[in-house]
């Protein structure tokens, strides 16, 4: 390993360096909609980026990542890399699917990550995917053939990405067998790969001969750690991190390295300078770290996430994003965001004289104020309690949404929340069945009456739908003839004594039509909600009904339409049913 006298220089200020913790956080946890790892993500500008996974996890955002959606990768094999390489086209790795050399893939967007498609590679493991220019781009891994033996494998391309070429690395004029862990392309004419053992490796020049291209590097040193990721800023510029802590920086293009004081044991994985001096480091257990002066001290930041971080990114000082294990993503900078617990709401069955509330809580991750400027309802059957809000920096409000129908059937609307974050408006879809509630007037006669109940109540006993009768009611069964109960079912006839005549109210949902059990002999039915002629009712099956209805107003009375609340006797031949429906 070469070092330089500056790593003395180093060690004698280290006894003066204070690390000073972030008192506000600058990084929120953004939803990401999954649990998948993201190993790594990349933005077109500001607004427009993708994140990629294992399982083939493809993640998009339009707004700067404060909200993503995931979109088909094609493949289920884990995605380890992804780069753009022009305002539009991005590039994703994957993992490999075989042992040996002729496979692993790369996967393509021409429209800013809404679409992807598989491109066949040669090699296996590439963890390592970066372009120089929109279109010049390399691609560097490794692999194991069936031996276990390992190998390297590099693949170039000058068209954006549409074709690719292998080529056979050799390291110091030696065939190389290490996996290139990562790669940067500096510039058209340096590019510098690093191994997880800890080599550094530079590029000299490539060649072509007939059909066969090899790519010759140079091991330019070789530092005591197990690197995981590296940046360079430029041509001399450089830090790698890894293992236990470890961040070591380069001044002269990689020929001599500088050990760092992180002031952390987790395991480093990714590095991003926005300049020479100013920097940024992610790691193990939610770890973030910050230098402005080029790495001679390292501060904290709060993330808010012990989830180990994979990947870090700035398009600016001001625009950042970090993700990892369990679908953590995170963004810095001064933001706003807004995240509703729920697009859809459903309220089931109701009756339209009762009101079902249910609550959407809003939640700002950003770090400015999020304002709410409107909430409204394009359906009157469902309201919100407020009509504006402003929700604070990682704070919570709550919406209650109501279904309060009027009139009865199936509903259906949308609650919008307008508020100042791309795409500046949100919709929560509200549905739900509103049925028919009404009352029902029942006159009864002094002494015995037959009667039913018309209407779906919540409570079906007798004392609450006949408060007034003088006994329990009495129902007949086909071979026991007559016994007493307190419940009124619907569809059932039944025996109820009053001491005087009287009008009772049957307040429930409307009953539009009903199927009644019949068996062969007589039987005490009850009614629905509506009238229905004696000729409307269907016989199932057809013909068993062999006598008239009879209802009972102090003596027995033929009818010839069944009235709401009444009871009535019918004779059957057979077992069957009798359909009551309201016309």
């Amino acid at each position: 390993m070469k070092l330089s006298t500056k790593i003395i220089m180093l060690t004698c200020s280290l006894f003066v360096t204070i690390v000073v913790v972030s008192a506000q956080p600058k990084w929120a946890l953004q939803v990401s909609g999954t649990s998948m790892k993201l190993n790594s993500v990349s933005f077109f500008d500001t607004l427009s980026g993708v994140a990629v996974g294992n399982n083939g996890i493809i993640l998009r955002s339009i707004n700067g990542g404060t909200r993503w959606t995931q979109v088909p990768s094609g493949t289920t094999y884990t995605l380890s890399s992804v780069v753009y390489s022009s305002s539009s086209i991005a590039m994703a790795a994957d993992g490999g699917k075989c042992f040996d050399a002729g496979c692993g893939n790369i996967y393509r967007t021409t429209d800013g990550g809404a679409s992807w498609f598989e491109m066949a590679m040669h090699g296996a493991d590439y963890p390592s995917l970066s372009f120089v220019t929109s279109q010049k781009g390399i691609i560097a891994g490794g692999g194991y053939d069936f031996g276990g033996n390992p190998y390297s494998s590099v693949s170039k391309t000058t068209d954006g990405g549409v074709s690719w070429f292998s080529y056979f690395p050799l390291v110091n004029n030696q065939w190389f067998y290490k996996i290139m862990d990562d790669i940067n392309y500096v510039d058209t004419t340096f590019c510098i790969a690093a191994t997880g053992d800890g080599l550094i490796l530079r590029h000299d020049r490539d060649t072509v001969v007939n059909s066969s291209r090899t790519s010759y590097w140079s091991v330019v040193d070789s530092l005591p750690v197990s690197i995981r990721r590296m940046f360079f800023f430029d041509t001399l510029y450089g830090t790698v991190v890894g293992t236990n802590g470890n961040i070591w920086r380069t001044t002269d293009g990689g020929d001599t390295w500088q050990q760092q004081i992180s002031n952390t044991t987790q395991h480093l994985n990714s590095v991003y300078f926005l300049s020479v001096n100013e920097g940024y480091v992610a790691g193990n257990g939610g770890t973030i770290l910050h230098t402005t002066n080029g790495g001679t001290t390292w501060t904290t930041e709060l993330t808010g996430t012990t989830q180990h971080l994979n990947k870090i990114l700035f398009t600016d000082v001001q625009h950042g994003w970090a993700v990892g294990d369990n679908g953590v993503i995170l963004k810095y900078g001064s933001f706003t965001s807004c995240n509703l617990s729920r697009t859809t709401v459903d309220f089931g069955s109701i009756n339209n004289k009762s009101e079902f509330e249910s609550t959407i809580q809003i939640k700002n991750n950003g770090t400015l104020p999020l304002a709410v400027s409107s909430i409204v309802s394009d359906n009157s059957d469902f309201t919100a309690n407020m009509n504006d809000v402003t929700v604070s920096a990682g704070g919570t409000a709550n919406v209650i949404i109501t279904f309060h129908p009027v009139t009865p059937g199936e509903k259906s609307g949308n609650i919008i929340f307008t508020h100042d974050v791309f795409p500046f408006a949100d919709t929560v879809s509200v549905r739900g069945t509103s049925l028919d509630f009404d009352t029902t007037f029942v006159e009864v006669n002094e002494k015995w009456n037959l009667i039913s109940n018309p209407r779906l109540v919540s409570d079906n006993s007798r004392t609450a739908l006949f408060p007034s009768a003088l006994t329990d009611a009495f129902q007949y069964e086909q071979g026991s003839g007559y016994t007493q109960t307190n419940t009124i079912l619907n569809g059932r006839g039944y025996w109820l004594k009053f001491n005087s005549s009287a009008t009772t109210k049957i307040a429930g949902v409307v009953i539009t039509s009903d199927t009644i059990d019949v068996q062969a002999g007589w039987n005490l039915i009850g009614t629905i909600s509506h009238p229905v002629t004696v000729q409307s009712i269907l016989n199932v099956p057809e013909g068993i009904v062999t006598s008239k209805y009879f209802g009972f107003e102090n003596g027995y009375v033929e009818a010839t339409t069944i009235q709401p609340g009444r009871a009535y006797w019918v004779k059957a031949n057979a077992n069957g049913k009798l359909v009551l429906t309201n016309p």
